[in-house]
């Protein structure tokens, strides 16, 4: 894949997306990072607030620990603190201490393309210094024994742009209800579209869950609660519609997808009623949601509007090359062995500059380069192929040839 989003990325991305939809405790976001594509390459933001946004904790000094060192940045006026000075790649955590309260973030690395944010929210004044409740003891569970399992509220696609495809990540809770661990009579299998390609586990996945080909099988048994399986595929397009659907082996209690709108892309499914548009750091992303679906039924939703290339001047030009290449060798076809070391050289240098100039024109089709470097580099390479064909007219065989790639080339100066 172009692009890669760690779980804990994407699981703040879906929570702070449905924080921003509900409007829940924003607590549930505190201290867990994530990537930002407007921040300087290599930076960390680390925001501190009091029980929720917009209440900013300011002239405070905030901790960024990693590889050994601690650096120290404080608050601003809208309670950030960034950092830029640990090298990609190094494993950070931040840490706050606001009234007495030490808040500690979740490690990550530092990215080395983009940056990282991460909020942390401190207690309101009246709960400072609370401490939670101890936890139960463990009891040791009984027996698998056979058993139904669903994929639960909480899971969901999400689907991200890359450069001529999409990042389609897979983020299933697999609930067990029930107060025993659930047996099944053989793994599940999460077969991904026809055409998919990069498919892998995402970190975080229960070991259970193993990807080969297009194919996520998960063994049992199931224990109580929720078994993560996360996983991601990447799904070239060519046009600017795509359809994806996803059969899966047990039945999903609601449909949520979560799409990044680049440009003009929508978002639109039968098994989607509710859809919204959401603001979060500098992106917009659609929300959607409906009724659960049955096991071994599809999930189906399509993109319209996608950015893409047209490819014909590609293949125009690929054909136009292909053209040249079968008509010389067809030509060339009955030369006697005297001459066949001069033509092995020259039929080389000819290669060598046919792929040139096709890179140099799928180059110009895309838009990248200096109009006037293009035109100028273009001339040179038909004029060498010019003296190479002409060259080669000279051996037995190869008569008129560079007079055919003249006149192909010619229309394109």
């Amino acid at each position: 894949m172009t692009r890669r989003l760690s779980l804990a990325s994407l699981l703040v991305l879906t929570s702070a997306l449905a924080a921003l939809a509900q409007m829940p405790d924003v607590s549930q976001m505190s201290g867990v990072p994530l990537p930002s594509g407007e921040l300087p390459n290599g930076t960390v933001s680390i925001r501190v607030v009091r029980g929720a946004l917009g209440n900013d904790v300011v002239g405070l000094e905030v901790e960024l620990h990693g590889g050994g060192q601690v650096w120290k940045v404080t608050t601003d006026g809208e309670g950030r603190a960034q950092f830029a000075q640990a090298a990609p790649g190094t494993r950070v955590h931040a840490v706050a201490t606001v009234d007495g309260v030490r808040l500690e973030s979740e490690e990550f690395p530092v990215p080395a393309t983009g940056g990282m944010r991460v909020i942390i929210v401190a207690p309101l004044a009246g709960n400072a210094g609370a401490t939670p409740p101890a936890a139960a003891p463990a009891t040791p569970l009984p027996p698998a024994a056979p058993g139904t399992v669903v994929l639960g509220g909480q899971s969901r696609f999400v689907v991200e742009m890359a450069d001529e495809a999409v990042d389609v990540y897979c983020l299933f809770e697999i609930a067990n209800a029930g107060a025993a661990p659930v047996s099944i009579e053989a793994p599940l299998a999460f077969e991904v579209p026809e055409g998919a390609v990069g498919l892998t586990m995402l970190e975080g996945s229960s070991p259970q869950a193993t990807a080969a080909g297009r194919i996520v099988t998960v063994n049992g048994p199931f224990n109580p609660g929720i078994t993560q399986v996360q996983f991601a595929y990447q799904y070239p397009y060519s046009s600017g519609s795509l359809t994806l659907s996803q059969t899966l082996p047990v039945a999903l209690a609601q449909t949520s997808v979560v799409a990044h709108k680049l440009g003009e892309v929508t978002l639109t499914s039968p098994q989607l009623a509710n859809a919204r548009e959401v603001p979060l750091e500098g992106k917009t992303y659609i929300m959607a949601s409906g009724p659960g679906v049955a096991a071994g039924q599809p999930v189906t939703f399509t993109l319209d509007g996608l950015p893409h290339r047209s490819r014909v001047p590609r293949y125009t030009t690929l054909a136009l090359v292909i053209g040249i290449v079968g008509w010389g060798i067809w030509l060339a076809m009955g030369t006697p062995q005297s001459s066949a070391t001069d033509r092995s050289k020259l039929e080389g240098r000819r290669e060598q500059l046919l792929n040139e100039l096709v890179r140099l024109e799928e180059q110009h089709q895309l838009g990248k380069g200096e109009p006037s470097r293009y035109t100028a580099r273009r001339r040179d390479l038909v004029q060498q192929l010019e003296r190479i064909y002409a060259e080669l007219d000279d051996l037995p065989g190869e008569a008129s040839v560079s007079r055919a790639v003249g006149t192909a080339a010619a229309p394109a100066r």
